[in-house]
């Protein structure tokens, strides 16, 4: 498996478009590990 590249540029903008949530789930990203840990459980 490959790894890809990413610029800082790229992660910034994405990360702005998104208004830094997750584009697929819309869980904002600073709760994402708290969401995903609640899974578990």
């Amino acid at each position: 498996m490959s790894k890809s590249y990413i610029s800082t540029k790229i992660r910034k903008l994405v990360s702005d478009r998104a208004q830094n949530c997750c584009e697929y789930c819309l869980i904002p990203e600073s709760r994402q590990f708290k969401f995903l840990i609640s899974l578990l459980n």
